[in-house]
This record gives structure tokens, sequence and C-alpha cells, in this order.
């Protein structure tokens, strides 16, 4: 990747930018995701860029045929060029999914969900620090 910028005073960047994952199905009912990504986005208005790279796991588990959860956790670091500002994003979260009714031929009609996120953001300037939790119920309807 190469940003080139026209402005004089903007830093320019070239790097290397990449998105990975594998998917490990173990059994039937539970699959393991691990990715990695890095990338460059524009500034939100500290710095000239942020270069920020991801790295995430999640686990999901088919317990019953319309009963599933998964769990996940993930780090994401922000570097922003031109400025003392680094972040760490730290997340994790749980949520469960079930089937209310199948159509004929097995697929989700409606389905339930509920699930909890946690994200915690340690900022090297200390008023970007926060702490989120995310409670989430769902209502879904495929056609």
């Amino acid at each position: 990747l190469n940003r080139n910028y026209n402005t004089t005073g903007v830093q320019d960047f070239s790097g290397l930018n990449w998105n990975a994952g594998i998917h490990w199905k173990p059994a039937n009912n539970s699959q393991l995701d691990l990715t990695t990504s890095q990338s460059i986005e524009d500034s939100t208005g500290v710095g000239d860029h942020v270069s920020a790279k991801n790295y995430g796991v999640a686990w999901k588990y088919q317990w019953q045929p319309r009963l599933s959860s998964s769990l996940n956790a993930s780090l994401n670091n922000q570097d922003f060029t031109d400025s003392l500002r680094s972040d760490d994003l730290y997340s994790y979260g749980i949520n469960f999914n079930y089937q209310l009714s199948k159509n004929l031929v097995g697929r989700s009609i409606i389905s339930l969900g509920a699930g909890v996120q946690m994200t915690n953001r340690d900022s090297t300037l200390n008023q970007y620090n926060y702490d989120r939790g995310l409670y989430s119920v769902t209502l879904q309807a495929s056609f």
C-alpha cells in the first residue's frame, strides 16, 4: 500500500496490508476462527494516518439443532503517525442464538439472539481511554 499526500507537511506511507484467517472445524458442531489484519486508515484528527493491526479469535458451537453460541476476543493496535498517541483496544464477548422456527427445507425463518460485548481502550493519551459494555437482544427474520 502506498499513500502519497499532496499536502505539504503530511507524511506519506508505504507498507504492507494483510488480511488472513484460519477456519478450523474440529467437529461438525464446532468451529474455531483465527484472524489477523493490518491496514492504514485515514486520520480522525490526530496524526496523518492510523496504522491498525488486528488479531482475533472466535469459537462457534452448535449445542442443539436450534441453539448455538459464539465466544470472541480481539486486540486492535492503532498507531497514529506524527503523534504521541497509540491505542490498544481489547474486546471480548459472547452471543447466543436460538432458532424459533424453520421452513420446510430447514432454513431458519425467525431467530432470537442475546449477547454481551465488552471493549476497553488503553491509550497513551488518557483522554481517549474508555470501557464499554454493549448488551444486545436481536430478533431476526429471513425469507
